[in-house]
């Protein structure tokens, strides 16, 4: 179920949380601009 919703929210330009060794990470399709964008936004980063 949570593998079929993490794909699901790939597939609508979204972004997953995921655990990682030591912290959470965040995941999107690198070839989708605004799911891009939105880890951006998330992160308070810069578009450049």
């Amino acid at each position: 179920m949570a593998l079929q919703n993490s794909l699901d929210a790939l597939d609508r330009s979204g972004v997953v949380l995921f655990p990682s060794d030591t912290v959470l990470g965040l995941g999107c399709d690198a070839t989708n601009q605004d799911a891009v964008n939105t880890i951006f936004l998330i992160k308070n980063r810069p578009q450049n």
